[in-house]
């Protein structure tokens, strides 16, 4: 049986610590380690150690969540995974470049935000739909170098940050579904990503590290 993953909890609101709490006590798979009200406790506890994901809200009190992602993703191996009510672009972006894994709406249900936890302890990013079409709806210059792509990479890369599904993508371009996953496949490569998503993130911030 694998090991339980070791969760912190922070968030200032009691009432959603609670609820995170109980969710999260109640499941096997999870250990739940810390539970703090402000972001400073959080690196605190998270540089210490023994923590595999960190649950914040985004506004923390004495250090917001994008603050404390940013120290927590640059000295240690835990993953931040960040929660919030705002979906506005500056915080998405902020979010992003803090080094976060993820970045969910408080309105996920309590199956997508395990789930978002199993996947970010693996490696994966992840952030609601809601959150990608913040940064679509301010088109801003491409972030991300895609010369070391061809053309038809190239285009591919713009369909996956649009939202395109593998089939949606195989349509526009009158390619094959397996056409498509092997360019995916390539791309992923030479941009030295690991998923899918992490493609369009890379497009639309330039961001490349994952780790």
């Amino acid at each position: 049986m694998p090991e339980a993953l070791r969760i912190l909890l922070g968030d200032d609101d009691a009432l959603i610590r609670e609820a995170l709490e109980i969710l999260f006590s109640a499941d096997p798979a999870f250990r739940l380690v810390a539970v703090v009200d402000n972001g400073r406790d959080a690196v605190r506890h998270c540089l210490g150690g023994g923590i595999d994901v960190a649950l914040l809200d985004i506004r923390t009190p004495v250090l917001d969540g994008i603050a404390a992602a940013a120290e927590i993703c640059a000295a240690s191996n835990c993953r931040v995974l960040l929660l919030s009510t705002f979906r506005e672009e500056e915080l998405v972006r902020a979010a992003l470049a803090s080094g976060a894994s993820g970045y969910l709406l408080k309105g996920c249900s309590s199956s997508e935000l395990k789930e978002a936890v199993r996947l970010v302890s693996t490696g994966h990013t992840v952030f609601n739909e809601e959150i990608f079409a913040a940064l679509r709806s301010a088109p801003r210059p491409v972030q991300g170098d895609l010369s070391v792509l061809s053309e038809r990479e190239q285009q591919l890369v713009r369909l996956v940050a649009e939202g395109y599904s593998n089939r949606q993508a195989a349509e526009a371009l009158f390619l094959s579904e397996g056409t498509i996953k092997n360019y995916i496949s390539s791309i992923l490569d030479k941009l030295g990503l690991r998923q899918r998503t992490q493609i369009a993130v890379y497009y639309m911030t330039g961001r490349r590290d994952f780790s």
